[in-house]
């Protein structure tokens, strides 16, 4: 998507803790740390360099001014943090250094049921105290609200497991023990060369 953007978009600066040990031994594996400075390595066609800078930051303490973005984009990275409340934080940093009239777009993963807990993901409650509050205290204000309901109910009631060794086509998904799940048959008594591609 980084490259995407920064082919469309007049420029793109890409932050991440790229080669962070210390993050990476405490909490997982980030980016590569290679990127900022060869990202070409990780596209497989010419990329925009001119318009694009990858920048190794802190999303809870971002080294930018105050209004320096007009676009703010998060996929999937605000419940990496380390725990709500420095979810809280970076969402306060990100309408720290948007610009007025600016779009923050933050994409997160949720627990469907409020019964559950995790030190990380958000129950919806969550969500609204650690990542809507903080925005609107810090000045922004929501296009529109979550909508938790685009959940279909059967997936709150009926959790599909999914096996390990899993290679996932499309919205098919194929076990290296050949053991399927999706609309259709995807996998035939596959050999362990063969597993994981998807057959009609």
């Amino acid at each position: 998507m980084i490259f995407y953007l920064a082919d469309r978009i007049a420029h793109v600066t890409a932050t991440d803790l790229y080669g962070d040990r210390k993050w990476s031994a405490r909490h997982g594996r980030e980016a590569a740390p290679e990127v900022p400075e060869n990202a070409q390595a990780f596209c497989k066609r010419p990329i925009a360099a001119d318009r694009l800078a990858f920048e190794t930051a802190d999303g809870t303490d971002l080294p930018y001014g105050s209004e320096s973005f007009n676009l703010l984009w998060g996929l999937s990275w605000i419940e990496h943090f380390g725990g709500h409340d420095r979810a809280a934080q970076a969402m306060r940093e990100m309408a720290r250094v948007a610009a007025p009239g600016a779009v923050v777009a933050v994409a997160t993963e949720f627990l469907m049921g409020e019964e559950y807990s995790h030190p990380e993901f958000f129950t919806r409650a969550e969500i609204d105290r650690a990542i809507m509050a903080p925005a609107r205290a810090a000045g922004l204000e929501p296009v529109d609200e979550p909508d938790f309901d685009a959940v279909p109910t059967r997936y709150m009631i009926d959790s599909v497991p999914m096996p390990q060794n899993l290679h996932r086509a499309g919205a098919m998904s194929c076990s290296t023990t050949g053991r399927c799940s999706g609309p259709r048959s995807c996998c035939s008594s596959a050999s362990a060369a063969d597993a994981g591609r998807a057959q009609p």
